[in-house]
């Protein structure tokens, strides 16, 4: 059995601002965008596009 510590340092502090709710995508669409909200469906631009510029 291994020995637990004795004292518990606070790692971080997690800070989630509250979504309000707005109008959502179909299921199916959802499914595809990776997400419920068109608010939050955003475009990611990895490396490679940025080597590319195409995040301009």
């Amino acid at each position: 059995m291994t020995q637990q510590p004795t004292t518990c340092t606070q790692l971080g502090i997690a800070s989630v601002p509250i979504q309000p709710w707005a109008e959502t995508y179909r299921p199916e669409d959802a499914f595809i965008n990776g997400t419920i909200f068109p608010d939050l469906n955003l475009p990611f631009y990895g490396k490679k596009a940025r080597e590319r510029g195409q995040n301009e």
